[in-house]
């Protein structure tokens, strides 16, 4: 079962997030257009930095280092597509795959959030030390 989450949450997400994060680059002519329809300022500039928040974000999905912040600045990005090409403009992906990617983040946001709060905390993320600091050199 854990397997299985990690894989919807994590994994498939990477996988397309980083196939649409590689396409803002690969067609950026047609996504920086794709952006100023949507009337978004300075649509190339634009596209440029959805694509690497994306690829960024699907490697943070892959590796889990900064899991949480990762996630929770990929649900950001597919609510704007949700909104600003799927509602405003009626565009297929970001009416279908954009909530499932906005679900798989939640998920993973509330799975992170909640292992936190399980996890024993150590005692040097309590302030404490294990040895005495080292004495200063005078």
């Amino acid at each position: 079962m854990r397997f299985a989450l990690t894989l919807c949450t994590r994994l498939v997400p990477a996988g397309v997030f980083l196939v649409f994060g590689a396409d803002e680059f690969v067609n950026h002519g047609r996504n920086a257009r794709s952006f100023a329809l949507y009337g978004l300022p300075y649509p190339s500039a634009f596209s440029y930095a959805i694509g690497s928040l994306e690829i960024v974000g699907a490697l943070a999905l892959v590796s889990g280092i900064a899991l949480l912040p990762a996630a929770v600045v990929l649900a950001g990005d597919m609510v704007g597509a949700i909104v600003v090409s799927g509602i405003a403009l009626g565009e297929l992906v970001s009416l279908t795959l954009a909530p499932a990617m906005l679900v798989a983040m939640l998920t993973l946001i509330a799975r992170e959030r909640s292992a936190r709060r399980t996890r024993p905390r150590s005692l040097a993320s309590l302030g404490w030390r294990s040895r005495p600091p080292a004495p200063r050199p005078r």
